[in-house]
């Protein structure tokens, strides 16, 4: 992508948020640059999601999958905010990083977000979510080696 590319940020832990951003500024350059809206929790990201769809879309999105009650919506998890996200900017590109291993809630966001790149957090390291982001960037998908395994038994199944 060219220009500037328009990202929220879904992400309670401050340690993380400063890697993101690390990665962000790296992967900048002179054909494109990021803005970056970090929310800390799905209330905050429904608001800016709120003000996008009037204002400048969304093309990116870095979700946490961790479970949270939002006042807004019915949205209890990362996974109802990537669902809520696809409706309202069908072209997004969401990321999803979770700890999450229970293979049901996994194949779960695979099918009802069907993110572009699925990361699991104890997988990835700073040079593979760098990878992860250039790649779905340019329209390839991006998935931990866990999640690429679990698709496969599925569609061995």
């Amino acid at each position: 992508m060219n220009g500037t590319i328009n990202t929220l940020i879904v992400e309670d832990e401050p340690l993380i948020i400063g890697l993101y951003k690390n990665i962000f500024q790296e992967l900048s350059d002179s054909n494109s640059s990021f803005k970056l809206h970090i929310t800390l929790n799905c209330d905050s990201a429904l608001d800016k999601i709120e003000k996008a769809n009037t204002g400048t879309p969304f093309d990116l999105e870095l979700l946490e999958n961790n479970k949270t009650q939002t006042k807004q919506k019915n949205i209890s998890s990362g996974e109802d905010l990537g669902v809520e996200l696809r409706k309202c900017f069908p072209q997004i590109k969401i990321i999803i990083c979770t700890t999450t291993n229970s293979n049901y809630r996994l194949n779960n966001i695979l099918h009802t977000v069907n993110p572009d790149g699925f990361l699991i957090k104890s997988e990835t390291d700073y040079k593979i979510l760098a990878t992860a982001i250039n790649r779905v960037l340019t329209n390839q998908p991006y998935y931990s080696p866990s999640i690429f395994n679990l698709m496969r038994q599925h569609i061995c199944n």
